[in-house]
């Protein structure tokens, strides 16, 4: 029957919203398990949950996280996951700067890049301790301190996509 049919999708539809912000969570915790191995012993970190509220999702929660380096902290933040061309932003914010941290999923691999340049948001760098150590710099010193791009990074490729007008 016609209500039974809308009950049984009601549910789908929901069981796949929660699926969704268990993958985020998941991917974010990933993340966090990636910076904190990458930054060793060298950084306190603590974390608080907050909670994000998306318009398709509904309201979730999620931790954020703070590393202390000696006196400076450094706070990341996730944003969401309904990003244009991206699964998800996580946001690093120091005492002089932020950078984005993305989420991208190709078929069921994942992957963190970093957008290092606010002026061309496109220009992505692969999450490696390389790239960290730049994203450190940046977010500790200012963006002064990040070299023009011909820096040794590993580019991200992203797939062009076309919008129809």
């Amino acid at each position: 029957d016609y209500l039974g049919q809308v009950k049984s999708n009601s549910e789908k539809e929901l069981s796949s919203r929660q699926q969704h912000i268990v993958d985020w969570q998941k991917g974010v915790e990933k993340l966090y398990g990636t910076l904190k191995r990458l930054a060793g012993k060298k950084a306190k970190l603590t974390f608080q949950k907050t909670q994000i509220h998306e318009k398709d999702l509904g309201l979730y929660e999620i931790r954020n996280l703070t590393m202390e380096i000696g006196t400076l902290e450094l706070v990341l933040k996730p944003r969401g996951t309904i990003i244009l061309g991206f699964q998800g932003r996580v946001d690093m914010r120091g005492p002089r700067g932020a950078i984005r941290i993305l989420r991208i999923i190709e078929g069921r691999k994942e992957r963190w890049a970093l957008c290092l340049n606010p002026e061309n948001p496109n220009e992505l760098t692969a999450l490696n301790e390389h790239s960290l150590a730049l994203a450190f710099k940046y977010v500790i010193e200012g963006p002064h301190t990040i070299p023009p791009p011909a820096t040794p990074s590993t580019p991200v490729r992203m797939k062009k996509t076309s919008s129809k007008s």
